[in-house]
């Protein structure tokens, strides 16, 4: 049996064993709590597939790309800390169960908390809920910003906690996380391995009345020994086979290396009048000074509720721009520019524009079924313009 595979039957046995425990020993119930979604979608490229991550990527209708099923367990060993674990599925890995949520929470005071385990990392507004469909009024949040990184969770210790000042609130996440997994899922085989070490985690929401302001932001250092090898180092018979000098070629080099800092910053805006609700998000990411380029992803959204149908139409766009790398500052020599400029080119290649219009119906408490159609516009030419749709239900229990 795989380690990753060994410490999710660890995990689960461990929280389970906690769950059974504390109702004899404290007195305490075991909060069992679900959620998921089924849903049925198309793509429909006008050429190839833009082979978004895990967005409708073959061909003829998929019921795998949206469905998923969750649960959560909380126990509380007394009125100041609590046990979470939570468990997602998805039909894309055959409902293989993966601990997405694992901590410990400390009541420090009413409004503030310590949090110890496996983490949300605070990289968007929703980051808590994203795979909560029922708690949103999309049929998926928008591709361009909740775009199922790896390191949306992480291990580590949290402080959380709230500011009432008159008419404004102040909410606060501060995080020091390790993460360990895969980036790049574009290269094929899920992604390329990484680690990501003290990850010093932000994240600030300022809210007015119906105004709500948040922002915040991720700092690692990165080790991608493995990016090195595998994206690198078959540069290495092209810069032997250049005229440029040794020194020149190991300049290069260190130029597109991968250990470098990582970044990750947002920040967004909700407003919500009468039956009208507002909604964008922003985002900035990348490795410094490497091969990796710096990647913006945003959106914006408007909604009206109609009872119990809510409409809404959101326009959502990431650029990745190859030509705009910083370490094109530090080589000089042609040759190695182009290497560098067509290794970019490779990687960073997924700019796109989508404008998707939701339905939703609230059938009952906890069910709502939604429908979405898309129509977007890649930057390749093989990919060019796509359309598409979805139907589904999302729910809690």
């Amino acid at each position: 049996m795989k380690f990753k595979s060994r410490l999710k039957v660890l995990l689960c046995l461990l929280v389970t064993s906690v769950a059974c425990f504390l109702p004899a020993q404290a007195q305490q119930p075991v909060s069992i709590n679900g959620f998921g979604s089924v849903r049925l979608g198309k793509l429909l490229p006008s050429k190839d597939n833009p082979q978004l991550v895990e967005f409708y990527n073959d061909d003829g209708l998929s019921f795998a790309d949206d469905t998923l099923f969750g649960l959560q367990l909380q126990t509380e060993s007394s009125a100041d800390l609590s046990y979470t674990l939570q468990l997602l599925g998805k039909a894309l890995e055959d409902y293989d169960p993966d601990v997405s949520l694992a901590f410990v929470r400390y009541q420090l005071a009413p409004d503030h908390q310590l949090k110890f385990g496996r983490l949300a990392v605070p990289l968007f507004a929703q980051s808590d809920i994203q795979y909560v469909g029922y708690s949103h009024d999309y049929s998926r949040l928008p591709k361009a910003l909740y775009y199922r990184f790896d390191f949306e969770v992480a291990d580590g210790v949290a402080f959380e906690g709230q500011q009432i000042f008159q008419d404004f609130s102040l909410k606060y996440v501060l995080q020091l996380t390790e993460f360990s997994g895969n980036v790049f899922k574009r290269q094929g085989s899920g992604g390329i391995p990484i680690k990501l070490h003290q990850m010093n985690n932000l994240r600030l929401e300022l809210a007015y009345q119906q105004l709500q302001l948040f922002a915040g932001g991720v700092r690692a250092d990165t080790d991608a020994d493995q990016l090195n090898a595998q994206l690198l180092a078959p540069l290495l018979p092209q810069l032997q086979a250049s005229t440029a000098s040794l020194a020149a070629q190991q300049q290069f080099m260190a130029a597109l290396n991968f250990n470098k800092d990582a970044a990750y910053t947002f920040w967004g805006l909700r407003w919500q009048y009468q039956a009208w609700r507002l909604e964008a998000e922003r985002s900035r990411y990348g490795i410094s000074d490497s091969a990796d380029v710096i990647n913006t992803a945003e959106y914006l959204a408007l909604s009206y509720r109609f009872d119990r149908v809510i409409v809404t139409l959101h326009q959502e766009k990431q650029t990745e721009n190859p030509e705009n790398v910083q370490w094109l500052t530090q080589v000089t020599a042609p040759e190695l520019r182009q290497i560098g400029i067509n290794l970019s080119r490779s990687l960073n290649n997924t700019s796109y524009r989508m404008q998707v219009l939701s339905l939703r119906y609230d059938l009952q408490p906890g069910i709502a079924l939604k429908a979405d159609i898309f129509n977007g516009k890649h930057q390749l030419a093989n990919v060019g313009r796509f359309k598409g749709f979805s139907l589904g239900v999302d729910f809690v229990f």
